[in-house]
């Protein structure tokens, strides 16, 4: 097994150790949990308007109306706030990844298991391949932290985001797991499928800035698809498993789009135009 599938089994391992219940915390600590929340939150606004290079405790001080010494009680420097934030998006991406997995649900119960399972891999396909539209801040800071190939936090604080990330890829190692049990694909390292799915689909999204220039090129979702598409035949699903799978995971007509809610007066549609002035 390659190095870097032997780190994301680290991780996971750290995550699965790593679910006993919170204690309740007292007011003085929910205090400063909602005021480390509401820094994260303007310092993520700040991060979609002007990206990382542009985020300082000075900028993120004046934004929010107090000295910058202030903020060192929450985040002794920047790398402890990107750190922070990089934990917040991972955070925020799980909890709507699980709202939507449940939202397919009820269109799934007439479907053979073995479908019903594939589905729900296109589903989760799906969720990822929209997450600029509904959650614009969180996927920018995954986008960046992912995207840029110089270590942008310490290697102390990525240690402390590991059980989050493995949180989330044990959610999704646990749809390949369950495709494979249910006879939807043949019997595979489903740590190593978790990894290539999520390079497809999230590689399928970098390509975006090309239609810019060429907008004639497929789509990032119809790229995305069409990657799960290949990879599930590749693994061993049947032509017509993976067609009714992906007819399965298709939004309906009546579903309201997801969108992340407004913070601090701002709006996805702000956020998202931010993104674009941005990366342009």
């Amino acid at each position: 097994m390659c190095v870097h599938l032997v780190i994301v089994n680290h991780m996971l391992k750290a995550s699965a150790g790593g679910t006993e219940q919170a204690e309740p915390l007292g007011r003085v600590a929910q205090k400063r949990a909602t005021r480390s929340d509401a820094i994260l939150a303007r310092a993520s606004e700040l991060v979609a308007a002007g990206g990382l290079e542009q985020l300082t405790l000075q900028r993120l001080g004046a934004a929010m109306g107090i000295v910058p010494a202030a903020l060192y009680r929450y985040f002794d420097s920047k790398d402890a706030l990107v750190a922070a934030l990089q934990r917040r998006a991972v955070a925020v991406t799980h909890a709507a990844f699980s709202a939507s997995q449940a939202e397919v649900e009820p269109s799934l119960g007439k479907l053979a298991p073995e479908v019903a399972a594939l589905a729900r891999l296109f589903a989760a396909a799906r969720f990822y391949l929209d997450l600029p539209r509904t959650h614009p801040e969180p996927w920018l800071m995954v986008a960046t932290l992912l995207g840029d190939p110089r270590p942008l936090v310490s290697d102390d604080e990525s240690r402390q985001t590991a059980p989050l990330l493995g949180a989330f890829l044990i959610d999704v190692r646990g749809l390949v797991d369950a495709a494979t049990s249910a006879g939807g694909l043949a019997k595979g390292d489903a740590t190593l499928r978790t990894m290539v799915l999520w390079a497809t689909l999230h590689g399928a999204l970098v390509l975006a800035k090309a239609r810019r220039v060429a907008p004639e090129l497929p789509t990032p979702m119809d790229v995305g698809l069409g990657g799960v598409h290949a990879l599930t035949l590749g693994w061993g699903a049947s032509v017509d498993n993976v067609k009714r799978a992906a007819r399965a995971a298709q939004p309906s007509k009546s579903a309201s789009p997801r969108a992340s809610p407004a913070k601090n007066g701002s709006t996805a549609k702000n956020d998202s135009s931010a993104k674009n002035k941005r990366t342009s």
